[in-house]
């Protein structure tokens, strides 16, 4: 008999640690911007040595944090910072639940095979602030 109530005693407290823990994981999950969907694609760009990086990324908020779009910006490696020639996001869309951003980067690949580039870290994440002019980063892996 005190095996059976020392093990519905510890099906209790696991049943309770779950359900405390899922409502935790579930408040902060809403209130953070996540990187959903990301796209890069890499191809020559007027000459052998340029190199054009297309980016697309979508970034859920389903916590509906407020974000100032004039401050999303990418965060490019330093390997990528110290070779780029010119960069422009070409779009920026809010939406409800959602941030979209797109763009190119313009890079010297003088010297590099592909795979050379393809072994680079090219961008570290993507910045931007809230309503409270705090710094967001939000990391590109």
């Amino acid at each position: 008999m005190k095996q059976i109530f020392g093990i519905l005693i510890l099906f209790l407290c696991i049943v309770i640690a779950y359900s405390n823990f899922n409502k935790t994981s579930g408040r902060e999950s809403k209130e953070v911007l996540q990187l959903s969907n990301r796209m890069l694609t890499i191809g020559e760009f007027g000459s052998m040595d340029e190199q054009k990086l297309s980016y697309e990324f979508s970034i859920s908020n389903k916590g509906g944090k407020i974000v100032q779009e004039d401050s999303i910006d990418i965060v490019m490696s330093e390997w990528l910072a110290e070779r780029k020639l010119e960069d422009k996001m070409t779009e920026k869309t809010i939406h409800v639940g959602s941030i979209d951003i797109k763009g190119y980067i313009i890079f010297d690949a003088h010297n590099l095979t592909k795979q050379d580039i393809a072994n680079k870290r090219l961008i570290d994440g993507i910045k931007m602030k809230d309503n409270n002019d705090e710094e967001i980063m939000i990391y590109h892996r």
